[in-house]
């Protein structure tokens, strides 16, 4: 037992360093295969589980999990290229195992429309389209296609959308927590979770708002794509889930196929000897990036995850996160490399640290007085801070479905006395200055501390739409009017302006053309913040934090190791100290709740 987890370990070490070797290898027959260019017909086949993100980080860990990953910018510059090439004919689709958000889905059928615009057809396939709660995201991602397919033993679950927040005031109680969460306002509903035992008037008119115009959204989407009218297809929702032959009879699909069906169907459709092609194939073989002295340069930020302050760490199994440090440094980099015309920040963020973001802002307002003016795109959701960070760009793009504002601040503590009572846990406290106990998780807040809590919501609210005032130039009745925590998909945010214009990447490209008037002619070139790089190159400019994470990881699997060995009856040296070094081991402290303030 003992040997295996020592063994394991090394293998890891040995996965970590032959990965590097294994991307350059790899990359040279990526450049060598550039120049064999299939000869047959062509049909793009995109297979939906394969993770679409929005981009591969910039970190040796999550890269190694997400290299294999398709960004949607890539997807979508692989449909909209191959829609000009002649060679191919079609796209098809396989959506068994997709996994993709409500905005992603709408630029993605976006690009399919422009697709079909030049005269080629699109078949989406699954073996079931009722593989979520509900189905509907699923078959509104599967409309977008010409035409749709199942299995003869498929589904479709097109039952709608719902909203089932939990709440947690009775547990909290049962366990002798008391929350001290508060929020501003009524619509900013993260202390409700904490404070309520359902439904307040404010949070029941809240979700519904929301679930209802996302409804009405992917209603209209499918109603144009199937050639149906609103009623009738909100009569079908009603029916729904309908099972094999149902759906066929209600027009929602166009016929019963196994895989190897669908490829005589294409056959049929081009010819004999078509080769399918995935879009990273594709990009490699067909779409090559060309510099030209004098084009226009569009500097490609990426604002995703959690808005968090410094540089943000996410280690291997981390995820990703906005880091205030990290995306100031590229909007500075681009002011001093002075040959980016113009910006795209791309946010795709729940929000977080409001100082964070108020530092983001900083440096967004600092590059439009450099003379660079900068384009929001919002992805799948821009909310709290998500919007904070996007309130003082020149222009502001969503999808309809894209959910946004959540102008309001959210907050707080718990205290856990009552649950350390019931463990038999104890603690006592020394300390100077009244207020030195005031985050304390062991003793409720005094008054005072309570009304200081209470003044640094309200000044964070405060700053927060009074940003937005300025940034989106509203008078104090109308930012009352959509703020409030109030929250908006794309669509409805259009109309209170708190976006500028509809659409996602693509669009935000030509509106950037648009705004620093790009000749026809002239080729807008995109440089990504970061730049993207190989997987050893961000091995060597890590300054030792790699190697580090690896054996802090290496010490988790071998501690885990130790942890089973000693249920086992068995006793395992402390080889962890052997092999990662006293200096690597840190305090871990466990508290029952950690939230950001949001």
């Amino acid at each position: 037992m003992k040997k295996l987890f020592i063994v394991l370990g090394v293998l890891f070490a040995l996965l970590i360093v032959t990965a590097s070797i294994l991307v350059t290898v790899l990359g040279a027959r990526h450049i060598a295969s550039a120049t064999r260019k299939p000869t047959k017909p062509v049909v793009l086949h995109i297979d939906f589980s394969q993770t679409i993100v929005e981009y591969r980080p910039a970190d040796p860990f999550q890269m190694l999990t997400a290299r294999s990953a398709t960004t949607l910018l890539d997807l979508i510059q692989v449909i909209d290229h191959a829609a000009n090439n002649d060679n191919v004919k079609g796209i098809v689709a396989d959506l068994s195992q997709i996994s993709i958000g409500m905005a992603q889905a709408q630029e993605i059928r976006d690009a399919l429309n422009r697709f079909r615009e030049q005269g080629k057809w699109s078949i989406a396939y699954a073996d079931t389209y009722f593989v979520s709660a509900t189905g509907t995201g699923v078959y509104y991602m599967a409309s977008g296609f010409d035409e749709i397919y199942m299995h003869p033993t498929g589904d479709i679950g097109f039952t709608g959308l719902a909203s089932e927040p939990l709440f947690f005031k009775n547990m909290l109680e049962n366990l002798g927590i008391e929350s001290y969460m508060d929020q501003r306002h009524e619509y900013k509903l993260v202390a409700n979770m904490f404070n309520e035992e359902g439904y307040t008037e404010y949070h029941k008119e809240a979700d519904e708002n929301l679930i209802n115009s996302i409804f009405n959204q992917i209603l209209e989407g499918v109603a144009v794509s199937r050639n149906m009218t609103l009623d009738h297809l909100r009569s079908l929702v009603d029916q729904a889930p309908f099972f094999g032959i149902e759906a066929l009879n209600a027009g929602l699909v166009d016929g019963f196929r196994f895989w190897d069906q669908v490829e005589d169907l294409m056959e049929e459709k081009v010819g004999e000897g078509i080769t399918l092609v995935r879009p990273g194939s594709y990009r490699s073989k067909y779409m090559t990036a060309r510099r030209r002295e004098g084009e226009y340069v569009v500097g490609l930020v990426y604002g995703v995850g959690t808005v968090v302050r410094g540089s943000g760490s996410s280690g291997l199994m981390g995820g990703q996160s906005m880091a205030a440090k990290t995306i100031s440094n590229y909007f500075r980099q681009i002011r001093e490399d002075g040959d980016v015309d113009i910006v795209i920040f791309r946010v795709n963020s729940p929000g977080g640290s409001p100082d964070a973001s108020a530092t983001i802002d900083r440096e967004i307002q600092l590059t439009r007085e450099a003379g660079i003016p900068v384009i929001v795109s919002m992805g799948d959701i821009a909310t709290s801070g998500g919007y904070y960070v996007a309130m003082s760009a020149d222009v502001i793009m969503a999808q309809p479905l894209t959910i946004t504002g959540s102008i309001g601040v959210g907050g707080g503590k718990f205290v856990v006395q009552g649950l350390m009572d019931k463990l038999g846990i104890t603690t006592e406290q020394t300390h100077v200055g009244e207020n030195a106990l005031m985050l304390s998780l062991y003793r409720p807040p005094t008054e005072s501390q309570h009304q200081r809590l209470e003044y640094m919501m309200d000044k964070i609210y405060e700053e927060f739409t009074g940003g937005v005032m300025a940034g989106r130039d509203l008078t104090p009745e109308q930012i009352d009017a959509v703020a409030r925590g109030r929250i908006w998909i794309g669509a409805d945010a259009l109309g209170v302006d708190l976006i500028d214009d509809i659409g996602g990447l693509y669009d935000a490209m030509l509106k950037a053309r648009q705004m620093i008037d790009v000749p026809p002619d002239e080729e807008l070139s995109i440089r990504f913040y970061p730049r993207k790089k190989t997987f050893l190159e961000m091995i060597l400019e890590s300054d030792g934090r790699f190697l580090t994470k690896t054996a802090q990881t290496l010490q988790t699997f071998i501690r885990l190791g130790r942890l089973v060995d000693t249920i086992a009856g068995n006793e395992l040296k402390q080889i962890d100290q052997v092999l990662t070094g006293d200096a690597l081991t840190a305090p871990v402290h466990i508290y029952p709740f950690q939230v950001e303030n949001r």
